[in-house]
């Protein structure tokens, strides 16, 4: 999980790009050149966290299924129709 502070969404796309891209052309020791997929979602005040968690998660696997090594934002997803809002109340956490 990374959390960064940026003023806007091009800001964030921006900052979160260029850490995929930089992971990507990095030439690793013993397993050489690795992609990642990137999930995300903006922090809204009020928003349980666990909700937050899932919002990032389900961009986090619609990179992974649609190609790997790209990032998607959770709010742009719902845009699409991709994915749904649908927020998790505090007695509906399960911790193992």
């Amino acid at each position: 999980m990374l959390i960064i502070k940026c003023d806007d969404l091009a800001g964030a796309k921006q900052a979160l790009q260029r850490l995929l891209d930089r992971v990507s052309s990095h030439v690793f020791p013993r397993v050489g050149r690795v992609t990642v997929s990137m999930g995300a979602v903006r922090i809204e005040q009020g928003t349980f966290s666990a909700t937050l968690l899932d919002y990032a998660d389900q961009a986090l696997y619609y990179c992974k299924e649609n190609g790997r090594n790209q990032l998607a934002f959770f709010e742009e997803l719902v845009e699409q129709g991709i994915a749904n809002l649908q927020n998790i109340d505090s007695g509906e956490v399960d911790l193992f």
